[in-house]
């Protein structure tokens, strides 16, 4: 039975003074932007305010607040579960520097009879001239018996009024707005669909609050909020359960506040993510094929390798852009089964890839980046590399007929194999390899120690793989590398984004990383769905810089789809024509009809009905400063729109860009704004 205990005990020495002076009831932290106050004796967070909105974004309960939790167990495979906490002591010195840092420590925590003591460390500094601050927090243990689980920090209670702010979290593959929130938002990072990035914003009016775990190491946690109630940020620890582990503050949260909505928030994040390791040298242009030239994505492999290369030629001339295609079934294995035997290609793929590149296709062949079936001929050699759980046994996980088992990417031997099967495609003909389930899935905490790297938590799953896509960029000059699903620290060129579309999508991703040198591709809208919803999920998706399509051209070129092929080729044309912008710009801006809607039924991935303005766009700023503003029309009749775009907020000095736009139905249009 797993029992969870709160047993601590505190030096006495260690409180032989006070904290603070009789009449210093709270440290205060402050600026011109935001004010925080910890309360004494456990330092919890007690106010939290916006100097120019006037809001305290903390309530007046409860009288105990926690600032952090740590979860210990007595080895990796323990049952028994202790959880330490700020609230369970006092804190046994506070400073501060200034108004500026806060220093506070817990020393000397004991749990039971055990010998050794965990000393605790926060640190608070808040910039003078931001609202956001930055939280880092250490851990000392001298434990023989316990080693940490989890740490979680920052810990806040009674935090956000419910039903008071908008929520916005980069989950669901795009990101999520959700409207005055009074229940639990919460994402698991790094996932590609559940947690793409690791912050959260709270508007309220013109003023928001700003949630993020500034993480280069991109290791697995979970980000928490229940408006009214709690706030945190859970990590898993290095080397979990391993007597004496520590926490040496790998990455701050940055908490605090800011003016403007999601979209000035995203632009916050984005600060953070160009700096980062796996955006390294992604600004600048480079020699794979270049997938930000792709005007729309086919999919094929439902036919002969003949009949595809066919039906291929078709789209090609009929929308008469740059085309990519994701290739399934031509490996000799089944799909998702007697993973990774994939080699060699099936009789005439190799000679299908290799002509269609030659006309300019991108050609992108599927394989499995992650998963090890029993069933595989190469089983024997590979099971001592597999993820094992904290009881030494491995994970199970199965999506067809066979049993299979993630691998740990940190082992040379998994990333060596990947890489062979990277090298043996391209040398096939394709110039883009597709890895599934890397970056769709979250880190799997592996605990067998034979692998190199600390047991359960840490950054090692992320630079495992990057190092494993580092081999496979030896499979040639030429050869893009792309996943499933947009989780931000795995260094591929490209992202499927494949499933949800719902009426509360924002683009969360496109905001942070557009204009470096990924591609969010594939839209997947069922045929099946009327003309006009078809067009409103393609159109929106557009706007938001998606490489639309994923379609298979031998259904999409049926008659009873023109209408559908016809839109999509107006996409294709008009991402052509502003690829300055869409493709190589940065997304800034969003635009909506400001009172007509309209609605339809999205019958896939339990979307429902979707009400929509009736006319949409973005604005995207050129590397050259210009301003493209792209709208769409979702009616099938004229719509006007007034547009008016101050230009000084990109920093154009035009004034402000005034103009009433009268689009024809279903009008795709582009208006420049340039000095």
């Amino acid at each position: 039975m797993i029992t969870t205990r709160h047993c601590l005990l505190v030096l006495a020495a260690a409180i032989s003074a006070p904290c603070f002076g009789a009449d210093t009831a709270r440290i205060v932290l402050g600026n011109d932007h935001l004010r925080l106050e910890f309360q004494r004796p456990h330092m919890g967070l007690a106010a939290m305010v916006d100097l120019a909105a006037g809001i305290d974004h903390i309530s007046a309960s409860p009288a105990t607040r926690a600032l952090w939790s740590l979860t210990l167990k007595a080895g990796p495979g323990a049952e028994d579960t202790v959880t330490l906490a700020s609230t369970d002591a006092p804190c046994t010195s506070a400073r501060a520097k200034g108004r500026t840092t806060a220093i506070f420590r817990w020393s000397g925590l004991r749990i039971e009879d055990d010998t050794g003591a965990i000393d605790v460390r926060v640190r608070v500094d808040l910039p003078p001239d931001s609202g956001i601050a930055q939280w880092r927090i250490w851990v000392d243990n001298a434990s023989a018996t316990y080693g940490l689980w989890e740490v979680t920090f920052p810990e806040l209670s009674g935090y956000l009024q419910p039903g008071q702010y908008d929520i916005a979290a980069p989950t669901v593959n795009w990101g999520i707005l959700s409207k005055r929130v009074t229940g639990e938002v919460a994402i698991l990072y790094p996932h590609g669909y559940s947690g793409t990035m690791p912050f959260m914003c709270a508007t309220r009016g013109d003023h928001s609050v700003y949630m993020a775990a500034h993480d280069p190491g991109a290791s697995r946690k979970e980000v928490r909020l229940t408006p009214g109630g709690r706030f945190h940020v859970k990590a898993l620890a290095e080397n979990m359960g391993v007597p004496g582990s520590d926490h040496y503050a790998p990455y701050p949260t940055a908490l605090g506040v800011y003016e403007g909505d999601w979209l000035a928030g995203c632009k916050i994040y984005r600060k953070h993510a160009l700096g980062t390791h796996w955006m390294k040298g992604r600004r600048a242009a480079r020699e794979e094929a270049s997938l930000r030239d792709v005007a729309l994505w086919m999919r094929v492999g439902d036919e002969t390798p003949d009949v595809s290369r066919e039906w291929l030629l078709k789209a090609q001339e009929y929308f008469d852009v740059p085309l990519g295609v994701h290739w399934y079934f031509w490996h000799s294995n089944p799909m998702d089964d007697v993973l990774p035997d994939y080699l060699p290609p099936k009789p005439g793929y190799a000679a299908a890839w290799r002509d269609l590149v030659d006309r300019g296709f991108v050609v992108m062949p599927y394989i499995n980046g992650r998963q090890l079936s029993e069933t595989a001929a190469e089983f024997d050699r590979y099971e001592p590399y597999l993820c094992r759980n904290a009881d030494g046994e491995v994970y199970d996980e199965k999506y067809a007929d066979d049993v299979d088992h993630p691998v740990c990417p940190y082992t040379d031997a998994w990333q060596d194999r990947i890489a062979e099967i990277c090298i043996g495609i391209a040398k096939a003909g394709a110039n883009a390899i597709y890895l599934d389930q890397v970056s769709g899935e979250p880190p799997t905490p592996c605990f067998d120690a034979s692998h190199g790297h600390p047991l359960g938590g840490g950054r090692w799953w992320v630079d495992g793989y990057a190092e494993m896509l580092h081999k496979c960029r030896r499979a040639g000059k030429g050869v893009a590398l792309t996943g499933e699903f947009p989780a931000e620290c795995y260094g591929f060129e490209g992202f499927l984004v494949w499933t949800t579309r719902v009426a509360s999508s924002i683009p969360m991703l496109a905001a942070v990383y557009s204009g470096t040198n990924r591609v969010y591709f594939g839209t997947n809208t069922f045929l099946s769905y009327t003309d006009r919803a078809w067009i409103m999920r393609e159109g929106r998706d557009f706007l938001w810089g998606t490489a639309c399509g994923w379609f298979n051209p031998r259904v999409l070129l049926q008659p009873e789809h023109a209408t559908k092929a016809q839109f999509l080729r107006k996409i294709g044309k008009m991402r052509v024509a502003g690829r300055e912008y869409i493709s190589y710009g940065e997304l800034v801006g969003l635009i909506d009809h400001p009172s007509q809607t309209v609605t339809e039924e999205w019958p896939s991935h339990g979307a429902g009905k979707v009400t929509l303005p009736s006319v949409q766009g973005s604005i995207w700023k050129a590397r050259d400063g210009s301003l493209g503003i792209f709208l769409v029309n979702y009616l099938e009749r004229e719509s006007a729109i007034d547009i008016e775009v101050d230009t000084s907020r990109y920093n154009l000095d035009l004034g402000v860009f005034n103009q009433e736009v009268i689009l024809g139905p279903w009008e795709i249009r582009l208006i420049e704004v340039a000095k």
